[in-house]
């Protein structure tokens, strides 16, 4: 039977990383790995994964800080299993995460990028603040439909078939992943809340300059997609239009008069799409 492993990059999570660990060890299932790798912290974060480290769990280090991205491209590399997934050091999964999860695998073998969903919740795990995660619309693509977010899981055989996670998208990484994975294969969406996601103060949803970059590299990811995908014409400014109009609405470098103004006229669009057919829906999906 298959295992997966679970990659985190870390950096500085001395104060959440234990609780990451101790979620691993309460899966329901034993057919998981874990990967971490310390991105050189200047925090207690090796002592306290060192002194929770078991046989299924793994502790790689970088010499010098390379980054989020980087790290993440060598833990995909370092993992041996090839059904691998995200996990960051200041969140935790529920309980049966890997037992569904793999049992998408287990009963679907072409199955090679599945997403679930996830539940926000305060820094102490506690309190929620709700549920992220959508399917994406038969005969849609992530361009259009669905949200896809944590946990999402791939196979590594699907992720070489891609470019790859490119480093210069930093708070985007993720969308810019599934966009290059439903180019190769079909996502499968998995109606189950499996991840547990901790708001806290300095995080990307938190902080005004890393959303403000985080929106700006998304944006990239879909221009990027585009080309990839060979859109172009009338079905490109389609695209771009909507996608721009999607960016000064969760923007804040605009006031309420215009953002109601983008949402009016954004819907307007969408609606002369729908109607019209311009945008190429699932023809821009494995090409």
């Amino acid at each position: 039977m298959e295992k997966i492993t679970y990659l985190v990059a870390n950096y500085n999570q001395s104060k959440y990383i234990k609780e990451c660990i101790e979620s691993l060890d309460k899966q329901t299932s034993d057919r998981w790995l874990c990967i971490i790798c310390d991105d050189a912290s200047d925090d207690d974060s090796v002592n306290v994964i060192k002194n929770n480290l078991n046989k299924n769990i793994k502790l790689i280090q970088n010499n010098i800080n390379l980054g989020y991205i980087e790290t993440l491209k060598r833990l995909i590399h370092e993992a041996e299993t090839d059904i691998v997934g995200f996990l960051d050091g200041d969140d935790a999964l529920f309980p049966d995460a890997t037992e569904e999860m793999l049992d998408i695998y287990d009963k679907n073998k072409k199955a090679e990028f599945v997403h679930a969903r996830l539940q926000a919740f305060d820094k102490t795990l506690k309190i929620s603040k709700g549920t992220l995660g959508q399917e994406i619309a038969q005969g849609r693509t992530s361009m259009e439909s669905g949200f896809i977010t944590k946990l999402f899981t791939f196979r590594k055989s699907a992720y070489y078939r891609t470019e790859g996670l490119n480093k210069e998208l930093l708070y985007a990484e993720d969308r810019d992943l599934a966009l290059k994975l439903e180019e190769v294969t079909v996502p499968i969406y998995l109606n189950k809340i499996l991840y547990k996601y901790r708001v806290i103060s300095g995080s990307q949803s938190q902080d005004s300059e890393k959303r403000e970059i985080g929106l700006v590299n998304h944006l990239k990811a879909k221009k990027e997609a585009l080309r990839r995908r060979k859109i172009k014409g009338l079905d490109k400014i389609m695209h771009e239009m909507i996608m721009n109009l999607y960016y000064i609405e969760w923007s804040n470098r605009y006031n309420k008069f215009i953002i109601w103004l983008v949402i009016y006229f954004r819907k307007m669009l969408w609606a002369l799409d729908i109607q019209l057919k311009i945008r190429s829906n699932g023809k821009l999906r494995r090409l």
